[in-house]
């Protein structure tokens, strides 16, 4: 049987030789040369047989063959594989994974991963249901657009909760499964839908602030509760509906449907309703009323 050698001289052979007749083996690329065995037509290999190469494997088109700049697919020495498409390559294998750029479509199946996918552009056209964990952008500039309705459910059991939370906690939103909502941050602002009216102020350790038309109107302090009128002549109003009384810096006032009564309910018999000026001593007091209704 014939054997053919490939070496810098050139091919080594006695005789015609015919595709039928090479049975054993040929080596190529000996020497200081390299040189390209070129097949037009099929290549073979028997059942269970391999094809074993030492360097790399490249699959291109008939037109760039010899110069592989255009080639489809390729397969590394180090085990990696590439898949190109005009040039441009699509899917590479690596040792942490698979990268691809483009689009990746697929009907009714599932990816089963135990790392992590990244991609810069996701279109689904079905459900995509993650049972792990899924991180969306990673700039600050980076958003999350809805065209529909939003919906986030637990799973149903005891301890679960659906929440939202930013920079490490210092704010997040947490809906229990016992029907609690509860909104964590230091300082709470409730703002119009445009955003240039404040509604309400909450802080942490501080006080809460209640607006009406944009100016603050109700606040509270460490001893109580604070109001603020718009002007000296409003205040505090206390009202049935009806009946009402005002209480501001400067008077208070009173419209009552019927009898006004300023009431003390001591039912200690030395105490005393007083008007005063001045001051709160007993000599400040100008009018004062007793249990005996002296005056």
């Amino acid at each position: 049987m014939s054997k053919l050698t490939f070496s810098n001289t050139g091919v080594t052979t006695g005789q015609p030789v015919l595709a039928s007749q090479i049975s054993q083996s040929f080596d190529a690329f000996t020497g200081a040369g390299d040189y390209a065995i070129t097949i037009s037509g099929s290549l073979t290999t028997a059942a269970n047989s391999q094809v074993s190469l030492g360097g790399d494997l490249v699959l291109a088109d008939n037109v760039s063959a010899i110069s592989q700049s255009n080639f489809t697919a390729s397969a590394g020495g180090g085990g990696n594989v590439i898949l190109k498409y005009n040039e441009s390559t699509k899917l590479a294998t690596s040792a942490t994974g698979v990268d691809m750029s483009g689009k990746f479509n697929m009907n009714a199946n599932d990816i089963s991963d135990a790392g992590t996918i990244v991609a810069s552009n996701i279109t689904a056209s079905t459900s995509i249901r993650n049972e792990g964990n899924t991180f969306l952008g990673n700039a600050n500039t980076d958003r999350v657009s809805i065209t529909g309705s939003l919906e986030m459910t637990d799973p149903g059991s005891g301890d679960a909760n659906v929440s939202m939370s930013i920079d490490s906690d210092e704010f997040k939103m947490i809906q229990g499964s016992d029907g609690t909502f509860t909104i964590g941050t230091p300082q709470l602002n409730i703002k119009g839908n445009d955003e240039a009216e404040t509604v309400a102020i909450f802080n942490q350790d501080g006080d809460c602030q209640l607006f009406f038309n944009n100016v603050r109107r109700l606040r509270t302090v460490s001893t109580g509760m604070e109001v603020t009128a718009s002007s000296a002549n409003t205040g505090i109003i206390v009202t049935d509906g009806t009946n009402n009384s005002t209480r501001s810096a400067t008077a208070t006032k009173f419209n009552f449907d019927g009898n006004t009564y300023v009431s003390n309910e001591s039912t200690n018999g030395a105490a005393k309703v007083a008007f005063a000026l001045g001051g709160t001593a007993a000599a400040n007091a100008k009018v004062a009323v007793s249990a005996s209704n002296d005056l």
